[in-house]
């Protein structure tokens, strides 16, 4: 989510995969898409009780590619992740965060 408390999209496309448990599978091409082909938002369903679909003690690979032209205004240069559980149910998870960078150069600036 950006500063305003928008879902984070791209019209590159955004891509969700189910790595399993572990992270080395995304190098081996062992997982699975969670979202379809031409999905545009960084946001998915972790567990859906209707279908039996559960994430529970797997890696999630978020790929959001971030245009050239990205600049934002100073103070809204950040991103947040928001976990959100559905109603009457508590959330007892253990969330693991890693997060990288692709192509380059990086630059960072004081």
């Amino acid at each position: 989510m950006d500063p305003a408390g928008a879902v984070g999209s791209s019209p590159q496309g955004v891509n969700i995969y189910d790595l399993g448990v572990q992270r080395s599978n995304l190098a081996s091409g062992q997982y699975t898409s969670i979202v379809p082909s031409g999905n545009t938002t960084a946001s998915f369903v972790a567990t859906d009780t209707s279908n039996g679909t559960t994430r529970n003690g797997h890696w999630v690979h978020v790929e959001l590619p971030v245009p050239s032209s990205y600049n934002p205004a100073a103070g809204n240069d950040w991103w947040s992740l928001q976990y959100v559980a559905g109603a009457n149910t508590t959330a007892t998870d253990t969330v693991t965060v890693a997060v990288g960078l692709r192509g380059g150069p990086v630059h960072l600036l004081p």
